[in-house]
């Protein structure tokens, strides 16, 4: 349960460059 729990804050986070910083760099 931890262990899932930990994985889908890292998912979200790397959603989060995914989305914001991605366009940033390629802008």
């Amino acid at each position: 349960m931890f262990i899932s729990n930990k994985s889908k804050i890292i998912i979200k986070s790397n959603l989060f460059q995914i989305v914001y910083v991605t366009p940033l760099t390629s802008a």
